[in-house]
């Protein structure tokens, strides 16, 4: 069984190498009780990256689809073995982004989910 842990603020800490997964839930501010569920041209993103590194310079980044929706919802955030055993052990961050298509003119609407958060990867 790998060690990892999600912390209630949402802090991450793993072990270098390790498989690693966890769901999460979208839902609107306004309506906290209610579940978004990916429509097909909207995308979820998981990033990782370094310190004071930009999304686009992520070391992964991984897309989910409404084809990666789970029957309850949620959406499985998953990390392979191979996503981090090259990678000292440290301090990196995490973000989800979510990316809604807004009109038939392909426009969208980028809404970070979970901002930059700490993410530790141990030996």
């Amino acid at each position: 069984m790998a060690t990892y842990y999600i912390r209630k603020n949402n802090v991450i800490s793993m072990v270098r190498g390790d498989t690693f997964s966890f769901n999460i839930t979208l839902s609107d501010d306004e309506f906290p009780d209610e579940i978004y569920i990916l429509s097909e041209d909207d995308k979820l993103f998981f990033a990782l990256m370094e310190p004071n590194k930009s999304f686009e310079e992520s070391l992964l980044i991984k897309e989910y689809t409404s084809e990666d929706v789970n029957p309850d919802g949620s959406i499985t955030i998953s990390l392979e073995d191979e996503d981090t055993l090259l990678l000292p052990p440290g301090k990196y961050f995490y973000t989800i982004k979510l990316e809604t298509k807004e009109d038939s003119e392909n426009n969208s609407t980028v809404t970070t989910v979970i901002p930059k958060t700490s993410f530790f990867i141990i030996d």
